[in-house]
C-alpha cells in the first residue's frame, strides 16, 4: 500500500496491478518478474525487477503513461533489484544481487563486497532514526553508517567498515530472507525487524 491507500501488486510474469473498488486493474506489464514496488512523493511508480533492472513509471488513470527502465547499462550493478528505498533527500538507494546503490541527479554508484559489505546480496534496507542503514543478508545484518557511506562513494575513502551481527549477536540464522516483500519492517518505536531462514 502507498501513502494514500492504494493497493498495489506486482507479479510473477511483469504485471503490475492496481486494487481499487474491490477489483485488480492492470497498469503495466514490465514482462520481467516484479520483485518490490515503491510510490515516490511525486506520484512515480517504482518496480524493481528479476532481471531488468529497476522502472519508474508515471501513471495516469491508472495506467502507466510512460516507463523508464535504469539497468545495468546505465550504471546499476545488477540486474535483479531486491529493494528500494528513497531517504528524507530525495536519494534513491537501490539493493540488488550484486551491492548497494545510490541513485542521485540521475547517476547510479555503488557497494559491493569487495569495498567492504560482508556479502554482495542486499535483501533489505531499512533507515534509523540516526539515518544509518541496516541491511540483511545471507551473511547476516549489519548496520552501514551513513556518513561513511558518503564517504566512500564520494571517493575520499577506499572501502566501508560495516557492523555486522551473526550468530555471535543472537541469531538463530545469518541467512536472512529476501524472496517476498517486504523483507524487513520498521515500527512505531524504532524497532528494525527482519526474516531469516529460521524465524
Amino acid at each position: 500500500a502507498d501513502p494514500g491507500g492504494s493497493v498495489w501488486a506486482g507479479c510473477v510474469k511483469g504485471g503490475i496491478y492496481l486494487f481499487s473498488n474491490n477489483r485488480f486493474t492492470l497498469t503495466a506489464n514490465l514482462l520481467f518478474r516484479v520483485n518490490t514496488l515503491y510510490k515516490d512523493p511525486r506520484g512515480n511508480l517504482w518496480a524493481g525487477t528479476f532481471g531488468n533492472g529497476i522502472c519508474r513509471l508515471k501513471v495516469k488513470n491508472e495506467t502507466a503513461v510512460e516507463v523508464e527502465v535504469f539497468n545495468e547499462e546505465k550504471g546499476l550493478s545488477n540486474n535483479i533489484v531486491t529493494c528500494i528505498h528513497e531517504d528524507e533527500a530525495g536519494i534513491f538507494w537501490i539493493g540488488t544481487i550484486n551491492g548497494l546503490n545510490r541513485f542521485q541527479q540521475g547517476e547510479f554508484s555503488h557497494i559491493v563486497k569487495k569495498n567492504g559489505l560482508p556479502d554482495d546480496t542486499v535483501y533489505w534496507l531499512l533507515e534509523d532514526h540516526k539515518h544509518d542503514f541496516w541491511i540483511s543478508s545471507n551473511r547476516g545484518i549489519y548496520c552501514l553508517r551513513r556518513k561513511e557511506i558518503e564517504s566512500f562513494l564520494n571517493g575520499n575513502t577506499s572501502s566501508v567498515n560495516p557492523l555486522v551481527f551473526g550468530k555471535e549477536s543472537g541469531m538463530l540464522s545469518v541467512e536472512c530472507n529476501g524472496g517476498n516483500h517486504p523483507a524487513g519492517w520498521k515500527t512505531r518505536d524504532g524497532k528494525l525487524w527482519f526474516p531469516t531462514t529460521w524465524g
